[in-house]
């Protein structure tokens, strides 16, 4: 924890926010997410069975799910996208109580930039509560005419979309092509070396199960060789030499009580760095 404390206090330190964290608020996981779409978009039951039995279950890929939802002509890409928001839009619950959850918690570490890949505003909606003037409304990082070296160096907190948000829905990352569009472009590849070569990520909500996503984690944190962490429970440890293997440092949380409970120790442990120096 010393190197990432160290970060926090130099303002270097960028949270990087997964699924996981909210989980709390009733949004869907992916697989979650997988199995509704097959249930109400695949018609079939062969098609559907092989979906949820083979692909789901066996291969844990549920990219490719939504590859062959599209690829079977049972939606178009922006049909896909549409049925996506509205799956997560109505599975969302944002009165949920701050200690069930970790974003109150995160909101008052007042990072100066953080990054998701989550398509919802729920963490935005947490800062609001904690620094209503510095928090600046969340942007798609595609869409960003911003000088990234910047990010972490202003009075004020933003959060950045990575693969899209649920305001737009023709701007979500959902299949591999929209995937490989978005992180073989220039631009936005530049943008992302900028923040890994300059920053301290702390990954929380991951479980990297997402083959693409990890793949282009992987080559960013083999470019750029700084040191990164990542949240996990203690219950998880078999996870650890996977992560150690993409470049990561694991920090373990006791997930006894739950994994928020957990989660928020090492937070306010981090927090109270700042009170000591």
């Amino acid at each position: 924890m010393t190197d990432l404390k160290k970060a926090y206090l130099e303002g270097t330190l960028i949270p990087f926010i997964g699924s996981g964290l909210s989980v709390p608020f009733g949004a869907p996981t992916w697989s979650v997410l997988a199995e509704k779409l097959i249930d109400e978009c695949v018609n079939d039951n062969d098609s559907k069975n092989y979906f949820k039995n083979v692909i789901l279950k066996k291969e844990n890929d549920c990219i490719k799910v939504l590859d062959l939802i599209v690829k079977g002509n049972h939606l178009t890409q922006n049909m896909l996208n549409q049925k996506i928001k509205q799956i997560i839009e109505t599975s969302i619950n944002k009165k949920v109580d701050k200690n069930k959850h970790n974003y109150f918690d995160l909101a008052e570490l007042m990072c100066a930039c953080t990054l998701t890949t989550n398509y919802d505003s729920l963490y935005y909606f947490q800062l609001q509560k904690v620094c209503p003037s510095e928090a600046k409304i969340p942007q798609d990082f595609g869409k960003l005419m911003s000088n990234t070296q910047n990010f972490t160096k202003s009075d004020e907190i933003k959060v950045f979309n990575l693969h899209g948000m649920l305001e737009d829905e023709t701007t979500l990352v959902t299949t591999s092509d929209t995937y490989i569009n978005l992180y073989e472009n220039e631009t936005y590849k530049a943008r992302l070396n900028t923040l890994f070569s300059n920053n301290t990520f702390l990954f929380l909500g991951f479980s990297f199960n997402d083959i693409y996503l990890k793949n282009y984690v992987a080559k960013y944190l083999k470019i750029n060789n700084g040191i990164h962490y990542i949240l996990l429970p203690e219950t998880d440890k078999e996870k650890a030499s996977e992560l150690i293997s993409l470049g990561l440092k694991t920090i373990y949380y006791k997930d006894a009580k739950g994994h928020a409970e957990g989660i928020r120790e090492v937070l306010l442990d981090l927090k109270s760095s700042k009170k000591k120096s």
